[in-house]
C-alpha cells in the first residue's frame, strides 16, 4: 500500500509490523499495534469533541509517546496538529494557539491551568484535554471506544495535516501550513534514500514544532522502524544525548550542526563514539568544515549527509559526504536537488541566472507549502511571479558546472554598512578559519549610541582566544570595511528553540552592551 495519507503510514505498520516497536521515549515503548490503538481512542475522543476535517488541534505537550499519539490521533480524526513548545511563556501559547484557532488543545495538567489564565478574554477558550504518557494515554481507552473507521473523515492527500510556526520579520510567527502530501513528499524519500530497515533505532532530537520531527517520526515508521524520543531536557545535556545513542543503539540521527557541534564539544562524543551511528544527518545552519572533520574523524563507520530546505518546503537539496574534508576545504555544498523539488536561481529580476552565477533559491513541486496561515498576503509575496507551488526561500546559492548547488548566505545576510555591501557570510567564514573558533554568527545592529555595527559573536575558549587577536586574523583576509567593530569571544553561542544558533539573541546584545 503507497501511503496517500500520513495516517497511511501508521495503518500499514501496524498491519505488517504489529508488535514492532514504534516508539521509545525513556521508560515507556509503544508497538505500532498499541501506537494506532492509543491514537484510534483519541481520535474518537476527539471526533466526539467536535472535531471536525481541518480543525486545528493544539499539541501543547513534553516530547514524549503521549504527544506523538496525539499527533497520530489528530490526523486520524480529520485535524491539523499545531505543536508548540511546552516550555514556551503563556503569552506565547495563548499566542499561536489562538492564531491558529485551535478548536482543542492537549496538554498537561500544569499547563492547562496557566492556560486558562492567560487565555485573552476576547477570545473564545478551546476544549484544553490533559493528556499523559504511559500505558494509560487516553482516560477512556477501550476496545469499545474505537469509532467504526468507516464513520470517521475521509481525506485527501492535499488536506492541511499541520501548521508549523517559524519567527516572522514583522514580529508575528508564521503559520506554515503543511499538507499530507507535503510531508510525504519528504518522508518517502528519506526513507528510500537513506535505506530505512525495521532494525534502524532513529534518535529524535528535533522538537515536534520543527521540520526535522517529520523525517524522524513519518520517515522511520515508513520503515516500520522504531523513533526513540530525546525530550527537551535531556536535549539540554549533550553527555545524556551521547550516552542515549550509545544506549539505545542509534543507527540514525538528524540534528542541527550547533547540536552535533554541542555534543563534540560539552558531549564527549570523541571519547565515546556511538558505535552503531550509520548515518549522520544535518541541517538548518552551515556546518563549520573543521568541525565536521572532527565529527567525521569521531564516526569513521557513519556516512554524513547534508540536507538543505526552509520549512516551506522541507528539504529540498541534499549532499552526502564520500570522505572527510581534506585541510584546505574551507566549504561543502548544499547538493542537489530531490526528485520532488525542482531548483531555480533567480536575479533580483526574477529571472535564471547562467551556471557560476549567484540566485535566490527558488524551489517548486509539491512538496512546497499551499502558504502562510491566515497570511494571504505573505503567501503571495512568497511566490515566484504568482505560480503556485514556488517558495521564493530568500537564501542564495550558485550551481556550479555539474549541478551542485553551494550555499551563499542569505539576501538578507547581504548588508550595506557606510555605503559598503558586506556579507556577512564571508566575514563568518574568515573568522571560523582561526584554529581556535568553533562557530561564528555576525551581524549589524544599532549600537548603544544608535551608529549601526558589524560585530562578531565567535565561539572559542575565552581564556585563551583574544579579541585582538581575531582582528588581526581577520585584517589579513578582509577588506577594511567588511572588518568587524567588535568581536565577542564566547564560550558558547545562545541556541533557538529548534537548536539553531539565536541570530536575534545575539543582536539585542549588541544594544545592550
Amino acid at each position: 500500500m503507497t501511503p496517500l495519507l500520513l495516517t497511511d503510514i501508521l495503518t500499514r505498520a501496524a498491519a505488517t509490523a504489529p508488535t514492532g516497536t514504534a516508539v521509545i521515549s525513556g521508560n515507556v515503548s509503544l508497538t505500532f499495534q498499541e501506537l494506532q490503538h492509543h491514537a484510534q481512542c483519541l481520535a474518537t475522543v476527539l471526533r466526539q469533541d467536535g472535531v471536525q476535517p481541518g480543525d486545528r488541534v493544539g499539541v501543547c505537550l513534553p516530547k514524549n509517546a503521549a504527544a506523538v499519539t496525539a499527533v497520530y490521533g489528530i490526523l486520524l480524526a480529520g485535524g491539523v496538529y499545531v505543536p508548540v513548545d511546552v516550555r514556551s511563556p503563556a503569552a506565547r501559547l495563548t499566542s499561536l494557539l489562538t492564531d491558529a484557532d485551535c478548536r482543542v488543545v492537549l496538554t498537561t495538567p500544569v499547563v492547562a491551568a496557566t492556560l486558562g489564565n492567560a487565555w485573552p478574554a476576547d477570545r473564545p477558550l478551546p476544549k484544553i484535554v490533559e493528556y499523559g504518557p504511559g500505558p494509560a494515554i487516553a482516560a477512556a481507552e477501550t476496545a469499545e471506544t474505537i469509532a467504526d473507521p468507516a464513520v470517521m473523515p475521509v481525506m485527501t492527500p492535499d488536506a492541511p495535516a499541520a501548521i508549523l510556526y517559524t519567527s516572522g520579520s514583522t514580529g508575528r510567527s508564521k503559520g506554515v501550513v503543511l499538507t499530507h502530501a507535503n510531508i510525504l513528499c519528504f518522508a518517502n524519500w528519506g526513507a528510500g534514500h537513506f535505506a530505512l530497515q525495521p532494525d534502524d533505532r532513529v534518535a529524535s532530537i528535533a522538537p515536534l514544532h520543527f521540520d526535522l520531527s517529520t523525517f524522524d517520526l513519518y520517515s522511520t515508521h515508513l520503515a516500520a522502524a522504531t523513533v526513540v524520543l530525546l525530550d527537551e531536557q535531556a536535549v539540554m545535556f549533550p553527555a545524556a544525548v551521547v550516552a542515549t545513542l550509545q544506549k539505545q543503539r542509534i543507527t540514525t540521527c538528524y540534528a542541527t550542526p550547533t547540536t552535533w557541534i554541542q555534543l563534540l564539544e560539552r558531549g564527549q562524543l570523541e571519547k565515546a563514539p556511538p558505535g552503531g551511528l550509520r548515518r549522520v544527518l544535518f541541517a538548518g545552519e552551515v556546518f563549520p568544515v573543521p568541525l565536521l572533520r572532527r565529527l567525521m574523524q569521531a564516526l569513521p563507520q557513519a556516512t554524513f549527509t547534508n540536507l538543505y530546505g526552509p520549512v516551506e518546503t522541507n528539504v529540498c537539496t541534499a549532499h552526502t559526504l564520500r570522505e572527510v574534508p581534506a585541510e584546505e576545504v574551507g566549504e561543502i555544498p548544499i547538493g542537489v536537488p530531490l526528485p520532488h523539488s525542482p531548483v531555480e536561481l533567480l536575479d533580483d529580476a526574477m529571472r535564471p541566472v547562467g551556471t557560476g552565477e549567484i540566485g535566490q533559491i527558488c524551489v517548486s513541486g509539491p512538496g512546497v507549502t499551499p502558504g502562510y496561515w491566515g497570511q494571504p498576503g505573505q503567501t503571495a509575496r512568497s511566490r515566484w511571479n504568482g505560480q503556485a507551488e514556488t517558495y521564493l526561500t530568500g537564501d542564495l546559492a550558485v550551481r556550479d558546472q555539474h549541478g551542485i548547488l553551494w550555499f551563499r548566505g542569505r539576501r538578507d545576510h547581504q548588508v550595506k554598512l557606510r555605503g559598503h555591501r558586506i556579507e556577512l557570510g564571508e566575514v563568518e567564514q574568515t573568522l571560523a578559519s582561526h584554529p581556535g573558533v568553533l562557530q561564528v554568527v555576525a551581524v549589524v545592529a544599532s549600537g548603544p549610541s544608535g551608529d549601526q555595527q558589524l560585530v562578531a559573536f565567535v565561539q572559542g575558549n575565552p581564556s585563551t582566544l583574544t579579541e585582538a587577536e581575531l582582528h588581526r586574523h581577520g585584517a589579513e583576509k578582509l577588506a577594511i570595511h567588511a572588518r568587524p567593530h567588535r568581536i565577542v569571544v564566547m564560550s558558547a553561542l545562545p541556541m533557538t528553540e529548534s537548536g539553531k544558533i539565536d541570530r536575534q539573541n545575539l543582536q539585542s546584545r549588541i544594544v545592550q552592551d
